[in-house]
């Protein structure tokens, strides 16, 4: 084993530096109030994603990072969607791959290079292709899902909610 592979099994178990310096950085993170939901009509700023099942968004205000995918230590009993966990901007990770836990896709291969994206106010980072730009676009309004560019607008609350409890996203 490899120091840096002891240092994150450390963190996964409560120890160590790093995950002292995860619980500063949450603090912290979890200082700063969210920004308001956007009314009916208003734009949001959407980081649109793309992978091989389709075009996703996701609201800025919901992301905290995104960076290439990494090595992931893989969970045993865990859904096809999930590739493991993985210390991500200094916390300790679910790394799901977004095509498979929304189309059902097969599991993504460990030589497929893509981004992940963590989530800022869950552990968790969502696996694609490409994170492909940050875009301006018109608020869909309550309950739509489609955006003026044919991304789908994901709810960052049922998608922990599928992954935690294995319920649909």
């Amino acid at each position: 084993m490899t120091a840096g592979e002891d240092d994150v099994r450390r963190a996964l178990r409560g120890e160590g530096p790093i995950f002292l310096a995860m619980l500063e950085e949450r603090a912290r993170e979890l200082a700063v109030p969210p920004e308001p939901e956007a009314p009916e009509g208003a734009f949001i700023h959407v980081l649109r994603l793309v992978g091989a099942g389709g075009r996703w968004a996701l609201p800025v205000r919901a992301v905290r990072r995104v960076e290439p995918l990494g090595r992931c230590l893989t969970l045993p009993d865990e859904p096809a969607s999930v590739l493991g966990m993985a210390l991500l901007a200094g916390r300790c990770c679910l790394v799901t791959d977004l095509d498979a836990l929304l189309t059902g896709a097969a599991m993504r291969p460990p030589q497929r290079p893509g981004h992940a994206v963590l989530l800022r106010e869950h552990d968790v980072a969502l696996v694609v292709d490409w994170a492909d730009a940050v875009l301006p676009l018109p608020h869909p309004g309550e309950g739509r899902q489609r955006l003026a560019d044919g991304s789908r607008l994901l709810d960052v609350a049922r998608l922990v909610a599928a992954l935690t409890r294995g319920g649909d996203a």
